[in-house]
């Protein structure tokens, strides 16, 4: 039996493919997987009433996350993303850095962001450039998809800039 569960979930984006471990969602792809309800089935229900809850516009707690193999400090951007930025809401890359306690981290905060195993559950969706550009987006269609997710929230977005912060 494997260690992991997984399920897939329909969304206006496409397929998504959540994958859990006993303690919580290890990663959210695109990749086509087989399902198996065997590993975290309380994860797996917890993952698919927040994806249809983000969906349907609506802010709902997310499930837990696995941060196992994640290191200390993808760990505390990520829970401040969770905690602070909710639906809705935008971060640049250096307010975010700020709020790690690295003021100073702009590219490592991209590069946490582009390492994201959890997109739209831990919403790298929401950082964003400090002179309000999109900036980049590493998951299904890139910056498509970024700005989709971004406009969803109700955010307006022009020409790759971001207007409702």
């Amino acid at each position: 039996m494997s260690n992991y569960g997984c399920r897939l979930i329909e969304t206006p984006i496409g397929k998504l493919y959540i994958i859990v471990s006993k303690n919580g969602v290890t990663q959210v792809t695109d990749q086509e997987m087989i399902e198996n309800n065997y590993v975290g089935k309380k994860y797996l229900d917890d993952s698919e009433v927040f994806f249809k809850n983000y969906f349907k516009g609506l802010q709902t707690k997310p499930p837990n996350i696995d941060y196992e193999g994640i290191s200390n400090y993808r760990r505390v951007v990520s829970q401040i993303l969770l905690k602070k930025i909710n639906f809705g809401a935008v971060i640049s890359y250096s307010n975010l850095g700020i709020l790690a306690n690295n003021p100073r981290s702009s590219r490592s905060i991209g590069t946490v962001m582009r390492k994201n195993p959890c997109p739209i559950l831990i919403p790298c969706h929401r950082v964003i450039k400090s002179n309000n550009e999109m900036g980049n987006y590493s998951f299904k269609s890139g910056l498509k998809t970024k700005k989709w997710l971004l406009e969803h929230e109700g955010i307006m977005i022009k020409k790759n800039v971001v207007y409702k912060i």
